[in-house]
């Protein structure tokens, strides 16, 4: 991971699908809400169908650059 943002959804991620908590991000153990939840669903989404990995977390941004890209 180059950017801290993207440390911060991938471990986020990784701590929902520890949890089983897909309603609370999570970064450190600590309650994280500075973004919309769905994000994080895309990233767990990933996790879940690739594996927890770099490439897997970083799905659900490319997902959303191609989405808006018009």
């Amino acid at each position: 991971m180059t950017d801290s943002d993207e440390a911060f959804y991938a471990e986020a991620g990784r701590e929902m699908v520890e949890r089983g908590d897909y309603l609370t991000p999570y970064f450190g153990y600590e309650p994280r809400f500075q973004k919309p939840i769905l994000f994080y669903w895309l990233v767990v989404a990933a996790y879940h169908l690739a594996g927890i990995d770099e490439a897997a977390a970083r799905v659900g941004a490319a997902l959303a650059g191609l989405a808006s890209y018009s």
